[in-house]
């Protein structure tokens, strides 16, 4: 029985998708990409970033 309200909820969903224009799919799909690309920028950027400060010439 789940089994068959998963095939349902596909379904609706591919309706859905059918009604979206081309090129408001495109629209959407380039965004996405835009904004994972800005996203994995930033998670990588966050890696480089030295953990501790420098301190050089300081005696403590």
């Amino acid at each position: 029985m789940p089994v068959l309200i998963e095939i349902f909820n596909f379904a609706a969903i591919e309706t859905l998708l059918v009604g979206i224009p081309e090129s408001a799919g495109l629209l959407v799909f380039g965004i996405g990409l835009v904004l994972t690309a800005v996203l994995i920028r930033r998670l990588l950027g966050r890696s480089s970033q030295p953990k501790t400060e420098e301190k050089l010439g300081k005696k403590v």
